[in-house]
C-alpha cells in the first residue's frame, strides 16, 4: 500500500483512526501532517509533523513491527535511533525519566526503555517489546523545550494500542473519536 498523508486541521480529516496496532484519537486536537506508511508486510509507521504558530520543528513517529517477521528490522531500528544517544539538561535541572513523554496505556508486560537522543536536535526514543510485537516511538525538537511541546503532550495522551489490532485502512474510514 502507498503512503497515506494528510492534514490534521483540513475540515475531512478524521478525528481518529488506526494504523498498524496503535490508534491515535483526538486528531484535531493538534495541528500536524500526518503520514502513515508500512515497510513491507510486517512494519508500519505513522509520523506527526508539528505546523503552525509554536510548531518550531517538533516530530513524533511511531513505528510498528510485528515479531517475529519484523524482528531484523526492529533491532536495525533501534540500533539507529540509539546510534545518537546522548543526555541533555532537561529545562528546571529535571533529571531525565524514563516514564518522560511515555504514553500510558501501552501494555504493562512489554518490556520498555527510553533513552535521550542529541543529534540534530534533541530528542526522546522509547522502544518497547513483546513476544509479538514491538514499537518505537521518537520525539524529535530542534531545542531542549521539548516536554511542554503541545504535540509531544498531545501524543503522549492520545496514542493508545490495540495489541491484537494489524490495520492498513487509509485515515478517513474512522470519523468519530
Amino acid at each position: 500500500m502507498p503512503q497515506v498523508e494528510f492534514d490534521t486541521h483540513h475540515r475531512e480529516a478524521p478525528s481518529a483512526f488506526v494504523w498498524g496496532f496503535v490508534k491515535m484519537e483526538s486528531l484535531k486536537a493538534v495541528t500536524a501532517k500526518v503520514r502513515c506508511y508500512t515497510s513491507g508486510t510486517d512494519a508500519a509507521g505513522v509520523s506527526f509533523v508539528a505546523v503552525g504558530s509554536g510548531a518550531n520543528g517538533a516530530r513524533t513517529d511511531v513505528k510498528m513491527y510485528r515479531l517475529p517477521a519484523a524482528d531484523a528490522g526492529f533491532t536495525r531500528d533501534v540500533g539507529v535511533l540509539s546510534s545518537g544517544q546522548a543526555a541533555w539538561e532537561l529545562p528546571g535541572g529535571l533529571a531525565f525519566q524514563q516514564s518522560m513523554l511515555r504514553p500510558e496505556d501501552v501494555p504493562k508486560l512489554w518490556r520498555h526503555r527510553a533513552v535521550q537522543t542529541r543529534d540534530a536536535g534533541y530528542g526522546i526514543v522509547h522502544a518497547w517489546r513483546s513476544a509479538g510485537r514491538a514499537m518505537l516511538m521518537q520525539h524529535w525538537y530542534p531545542r531542549n523545550e521539548m516536554l511542554v511541546h503541545p504535540l509531544f503532550q498531545w501524543a503522549t495522551a492520545n496514542v493508545h494500542v490495540i495489541e491484537a489490532a494489524w490495520l492498513m485502512e487509509p485515515p478517513g474510514v474512522v470519523t468519530g473519536a
